[in-house]
């Protein structure tokens, strides 16, 4: 027996709640395209946390990225999503478009789990 489920057409409408005014934690925050194009700059979503979160730190393994994002003005560190050690906390963590390109998803859940507070939310 099929459930309805709601359609969620716009996703920054459904993260909103779980991000405004929260220390927020953007995993693969570098936007990179199909067939290697790299934009080497803040994806949409990394600009609507940067908006919404009190605080943000982005991270990605994609260095040219990092660093190109670095001259923007935004806060991001290299750092592989499976194996995170930031040495804090977060209310949020956000991972969007980022799950199929793991190579060992159950590790990036429990990098995940160390870095969120108490009632934290992985998005």
């Amino acid at each position: 027996m099929f459930t309805k489920m709601r359609l969620v057409k716009d996703r920054f409408l459904a993260i909103e709640p779980y991000i405004n005014g929260k220390d927020v934690l953007d995993i693969g925050c570098v936007d990179a395209r199909q067939g290697g194009v790299r934009k080497y700059k803040s994806t949409g979503l990394h600009i609507f946390l940067k908006e919404h979160a009190s605080f943000l730190l982005g991270v990605d393994t994609d260095e040219g990225g990092i660093t190109a994002m670095k001259n923007e003005g935004y806060n991001v560190t290299s750092a592989d999503a499976e194996n995170l050690n930031l040495g804090r906390r977060f209310d949020t963590v956000v991972a969007g478009e980022l799950i199929e390109h793991l190579s060992n998803p159950g590790l990036f859940l429990e990098s995940v789990k160390g870095h969120l507070n108490d009632g934290g939310t992985l998005i």
